[in-house]
Formats: C-alpha cells, sequence, structure tokens
C-alpha cells in the first residue's frame, strides 16, 4: 500500500478531490455513490446514498428530492456532510469527506442547466 504523503496532495482540498475522483473512475463501479448525512426533526442522525453531480469551488452537488425525507431534512436545517463510499473506494486506500450548507434550489437549478449544456 503506497504511503499518503503530505508533499504529494495539491495545495487545494479541491483538486486533491477531483484528482482521487479521476483515479476512481477505472476501478470504483460508482464513484460518485456518496453516503449523505443529515439531522432527523429529533436531532438524531439521517444518513443515504445519493449520486454526486458535481464538485467546484462552490460545493458539491447531489441529487435528491425536494419532497423525500432528506430534502425536508435539509429544509429544515440547510447543512449536511458527505462521504465518498470508503469500500468503494478501497483500492486507492482513500476515504472522502465534507460538510457545508444547502444552496437555494435555484441556484441548483442554474448550476445543474450549466453542466448539462457544457456536456452538449
Amino acid at each position: 500500500m503506497a504511503e499518503l504523503r503530505r508533499a504529494d496532495l495539491a495545495e487545494d482540498p479541491l483538486e486533491q478531490f477531483r484528482r482521487w475522483f479521476e483515479e476512481a473512475r477505472p476501478v470504483v463501479r460508482l464513484p460518485e455513490a456518496m453516503a449523505v448525512a443529515t439531522a432527523a426533526p429529533d436531532g438524531g442522525p439521517s444518513v443515504r446514498m445519493l449520486l454526486l453531480k458535481a464538485a467546484d469551488e462552490r460545493g458539491f452537488v447531489f441529487f435528491t428530492g425536494y419532497v423525500s425525507r432528506k430534502g425536508a431534512e435539509l429544509d429544515a436545517n440547510p447543512r449536511a456532510a458527505l462521504l465518498g463510499d470508503a469500500a468503494a473506494l478501497e483500492p486507492l486506500r482513500t476515504a472522502i469527506a465534507a460538510a457545508g450548507a444547502k444552496v437555494e434550489q435555484e441556484t441548483i437549478q442554474r448550476r445543474l442547466y450549466a453542466l448539462l449544456d457544457a456536456d452538449a
């Protein structure tokens, strides 16, 4: 197993995420699968596997229904954390984690439309 050394890491954590994500593509069945954790109404933890759709300097975008349990939890408390599937990323000996706050639906729609336009 290769040793992880600070000198080998990108200065920018997002750039490092991109590197690891690209390394995962050929060896991980579904690298975009992420565990997204929120808080339930009673304050307890709530986690679900969702698909990462984008990652940039503005944050991570994943799909969930606005009327789903996860969507309702994000409306009540807009903070969330995600973790790349450690078992799926095992060939890379890497885990990816991030935390932040939800952005408004209109912002997300604009970002997703921009991504779709870029892929066209």
